[in-house]
């Protein structure tokens, strides 16, 4: 294989590669990052014939993650190889802003620049796992890099924004679980299901997607309206290292291609793609956490609370960090306290439907409620001092809707008794 490219292209590519590449050495050619010329490593994904004439390929996985993006270069001679991710990103990074050529045989290298040569040692490309195979036992599996194959039409791609993926993401998130013992909600669970309505006295089948996290103490939920439908809904559960990368690789595109296969998801994102294996598991049945309605609304200043939990969250319990929220009429007064660190509190106005209330929340999980809130002003909806408690903006961002956050509060009871 003979390539030339810039050195600043392949810099931001092994970037984009990087939490892919396994830390572990249970496979040593995971550690290394794959480098492709002219066919995707993740067959029917990003490109046409005529894009992958000219494209180098940039891929690394651990099974359970797979990412590859691509950058314009000179293909002088089809092949691939893979390289010792570390060392030949630390080679590439090193070299000034020039073109730089790759000359491989087998499982050799040789990166020639302007004044110089380095020589570093990889593996033969069959001996890296398909990213099409993520999630399965690799065996005898090699990497396919024919661009047709019968692959290429199993998977059936959806098209959807790729800034709206990403808001839903960062306002769900958050939420996920992070207890293997409960793996199944370490993830966030994503549906697309359609939804009929009436349009212009005729009725109308659009997609609805809608994203889910929950640790068992809190529940994030946000859902969006796209015009991709399927033919029957969908239900799957992304673990929570896709769904970080994936939030990364949103802000590099407009648009997004969404895939499904066996136990695999595909985002293609024409210059990157993703691949992840699907937690297992059956999700819970969330929208039962949810309050129909609730008695008692207040309409807050969003960044004014956030900033007033910041402060309070200094001198909560550390074990328990908890902030206390006492509605009196117009006004509310936030407050948190523990024996060995101080207290605090602020008093706020605000709009208030409904009786006085007092309840107590974990501060950290109500600053990451407040902070994925983008309107000025939020709602927060209260039945009581131990039951769920709804907080949700005033204004549902333009493209995403029902957006909202659950937690479970802390008995103020026992909250009394930590200040004491």
């Amino acid at each position: 294989m003979e390539l030339v490219f810039s050195s600043e292209d392949m810099t931001k590519a092994m970037q984009v590669v990087d939490r892919a590449i396994a830390r572990s050495n249970v496979l040593p050619v995971l550690s290394n990052v794959l480098i492709s010329a002219a066919h995707s490593p993740l067959s029917g994904v990003s490109g046409s014939a005529e894009d992958e004439a000219d494209s180098i390929y940039v891929a690394a996985t651990d099974m359970e993650v797979g990412i590859q993006t691509r950058i314009p270069g000179q293909v002088i001679e089809n092949g691939a190889i893979t390289l010792p991710a570390k060392t030949f990103a630390s080679v590439i990074k090193a070299l000034s802003k020039e073109e730089v050529k790759l000359i491989t045989s087998r499982d050799k290298a040789r990166i020639c620049c302007q004044n110089g040569e380095f020589k570093v040692v990889g593996m033969p490309a069959d001996e890296f796992p398909s990213l099409a195979l993520i999630g399965n036992t690799v065996g005898d599996a090699q990497l396919e890099l024919t661009a047709e194959t019968e692959e290429k039409k199993e998977i059936d791609f959806l098209n959807l924004d790729s800034g709206v993926l990403g808001l839903m993401l960062r306002k769900t998130s958050f939420a996920a679980g992070r207890d293997e013992n409960r793996y199944f909600l370490n993830g966030v669970h994503l549906s697309l299901r359609n939804n009929s309505s009436e349009g212009n006295g005729s009725p109308r089948t659009r997609g609805l997607l809608k994203m889910a996290a929950t640790d068992g103490v809190r529940l994030a939920v946000a859902s969006a309206s796209t015009e991709e439908t399927l033919e029957k809904d969908v239900g799957v559960i992304i673990p929570n290292r896709a769904v970080k990368e994936l939030e990364r690789l949103t802000m590099r595109s407009d648009a997004v291609k969404m895939g499904f296969q066996e136990n695999r998801i595909i985002f293609d994102m024409g210059d990157a793609a993703l691949v992840s294996v699907l937690l297992e598991g059956e999700y819970p049945d969330y929208e039962r956490a949810i309050p129909a309605q609730t008695s008692i609304v207040l309409k807050v200043d969003t960044g004014r609370l956030l900033s007033a939990a910041r402060r309070m969250a200094q001198v909560a319990n550390p074990k328990q960090p908890w902030v206390r929220l006492e509605v009196k009429g117009a006004r509310l007064e936030v407050s948190a306290s523990d024996a060995y660190v101080g207290d605090g509190y602020e008093d706020m106005d605000i709009d208030h439907e409904g009786d006085d209330v007092e309840v107590a929340l974990n501060v950290r999980y109500l600053m990451d409620a407040l902070g994925a809130i983008d309107s000025q002003e939020a709602l927060i909806g209260i039945n009581g001092a131990v039951l769920p408690v709804v907080i949700k903006p005033s204004i549902p961002a333009d493209a995403v809707t029902n957006h909202l956050c659950v937690l479970m509060p802390i008995r103020v009871a026992d909250s009394r008794q930590s200040k004491e």
